[in-house]
């Protein structure tokens, strides 16, 4: 076996410094590691998501992982935590703002959950965040898929983006995301959740 052969035991440090020196071998063996959890972790959190978005943030994640190598702090965790946040942050700058999305940054990774955080939220918004969960899934697929975009992006999610996607064209995005919104204003009206 090589002096340099990459195993198991190989430490997050040491790829890190490969890495910083161009060695390619080293994020390829990074994302041989971790993608498959990554990617898992993401199907798991953004079930609504399609597939190809949260491959295309794992394809990004990496892509990220390379560029910033000497940003790599060991003592904050480990190249299979920075690459699930990464690939967390691609999905939501792939909604928002569909194919021109750039890479995302180390620093602007969060340290601590959001305040949207559904553990952080009182009794009565986790049952109103049920009820909404609810409601969406009662939509049609198109509808569906566009309120879980726009959950996940934190804002309405890229038009043009969903209506390449969904192979549809912006226009009918823009009006199952109204219908879509109006049901769900209704039905939580109808629960008791709005007046």
């Amino acid at each position: 076996m090589p002096e340099n052969a990459l195993t198991a035991e190989t430490d997050d440090l040491s790829l890190a410094l490969r890495m910083m020196e161009g060695d390619e071998q080293a994020l390829a063996f990074i994302v041989r590691r971790d993608a498959p959890g990554v990617t898992t972790a993401l199907r798991s959190r953004y079930a609504g998501v399609p597939a190809y978005v949260l491959d295309d943030a794992v394809n990004r994640a990496a892509h990220t992982l390379w560029k910033k190598a000497s940003e790599f702090d060991d003592k904050k965790g480990s190249w299979g935590a920075l690459f699930y946040r990464c690939a967390i942050n691609e999905v939501i700058n792939i909604l928002r703002e569909g194919k021109n999305a750039d890479c995302v940054s180390i620093e602007s990774l969060p340290d601590k959950p959001t305040t949207g955080d559904v553990a952080q939220l009182t009794t009565k918004k986790k049952v109103q965040y049920e009820a909404l969960h609810t409601c969406i899934a009662a939509l049609p697929p198109l509808q569906r898929q566009i309120c879980e975009a726009d959950l996940t992006a934190g804002c309405d999610a890229d038009n043009a983006y969903l209506a390449e996607v969904h192979h549809t064209t912006k226009n009918s995005i823009y009006v199952s995301r109204n219908k879509a919104r109006e049901k769900i204003r209704l039905e939580m009206r109808r629960l008791g959740h709005f007046k």
